[in-house]
């Protein structure tokens, strides 16, 4: 039995008010209650202890989703209820990101996961990816990266390949969508390197295996374009704290051990994804060969450019160029992040 739970006070909108009572009401209180009571409201056999005259109440700590330092003790009266499916479930988590607007409502995005969890309901990795993305599009990058350093208490980890690179790509996101501001860029690589951190604690390894998902190449890769472009943009190319070189060496790594990179032009959707994975690195390597000092370094990172990194990023680039001119100019999120990030090299 979980042991606060959350109140939902007023959020930015009615119709994410009505989805956070209903949640409450239909997915989470159950959670909160002695097996005794949840029988008592699910079983159709016991229902008639529920609408005799005397009516059931429990009492249960509550605590303000905005507040939680300010525990209270409130009763509820208890009522048959049919039980809720996931599936309706998470298509109430999917409304409360399309909903979730303020500050404030992202605070109690999480208070929400944290109840989805209280009710054993998992997070899909379309979940992940989708809570990603949507905190990305709505500016709450340090609100998400915070949401996974509460991995235990929201049931949110950085446990697979792809919510580790959404993660990476998110941070880098917040440096280019501010026009690459000093500021934000210094924020969005402290919110990466933790990511990083995060990523090699027990908590967010993979289920079963004890490698990291910091070590994959398409992680670093963003790391070392994000480190890369500071150095550059910021400090006239030269690698004050050794971050650039440090990197560089991970990278240069974990390419040489796992990287296998085939291209299918004709599969627009796999051309996207490696575009979208893939560019940050093609700008990393190429910015830190012109910042580390260590000829060897610089030497392979230009190896891994000209074999593999650019004639595959330029051909998938053109690929979905020819793709959003021949589909009335629809662009792809990986198209957008490749140009973006080559757009660094001109300026």
């Amino acid at each position: 039995m979980a042991s606060v739970f959350v109140n939902f006070p007023p959020s930015s909108s009615p119709e994410l008010d009505a989805i956070f009572a209903s949640a409450r009401s239909a997915v989470f209180f159950p959670s909160h209650l002695r097996i005794a009571d949840r029988r008592l409201i699910y079983r159709e056999s016991q229902h008639h202890l529920l609408t005799g005259e005397e009516p059931v109440f429990v009492s249960l700590s509550t605590v303000d989703a905005l507040y939680p330092s300010n525990v209270m003790t409130e009763k509820f009266k208890l009522e048959p209820k049919v039980y809720f499916d996931k599936m309706s479930s998470q298509k109430m988590l999917l409304d409360v990101l399309r909903l979730a607007e303020t500050k404030e409502d992202w605070m109690m995005v999480a208070a929400f996961l944290r109840e989805y969890k209280a009710a054993k309901r998992k997070l899909k990795q379309s979940d992940v990816s989708k809570l990603i993305r949507t905190a990305a599009s709505k500016g709450y990058y340090g609100t998400l990266v915070n949401m996974f350093r509460r991995s235990k208490e929201l049931g949110l980890y950085i446990d697979s390949k792809e919510t580790a690179i959404e993660v990476m790509l998110l941070c880098l996101r917040r440096a280019y969508a501010s026009g690459w501001d000093e500021q934000e860029v210094s924020k969005a690589w402290k919110n990466a390197d933790f990511a990083i951190l995060m990523m090699t604690q027990p908590d967010h390894a993979p289920q079963g295996l004890n490698s990291s998902q910091a070590n994959e190449p398409e992680v670093l890769g963003c790391a070392l374009a994000l480190v890369s472009a500071a150095s550059a943009k910021f400090h006239n190319f030269q690698d004050e704290d050794g971050k650039v070189l440090e990197y560089a060496q991970r990278f240069l790594k974990s390419w040489s051990s796992k990287v296998q990179i085939s291209l299918d032009k004709s599969n627009m959707h796999d051309m996207n994804l490696f575009l979208a994975n893939w560019s940050p690195a093609w700008l990393g390597v190429q910015l830190a060969q012109r910042i580390v000092q260590d000829v060897k370094v610089s030497r392979e990172l230009g190896k891994v450019y000209n074999d593999v990194l650019g004639p595959a990023v330029g051909q998938a680039r053109k690929a979905m160029q020819d793709f959003s001119e021949a589909n009335g100019g629809v662009r792809r999120r990986g198209l957008e992040m490749s140009e973006t990030l080559a757009a660094v090299l001109e300026k």
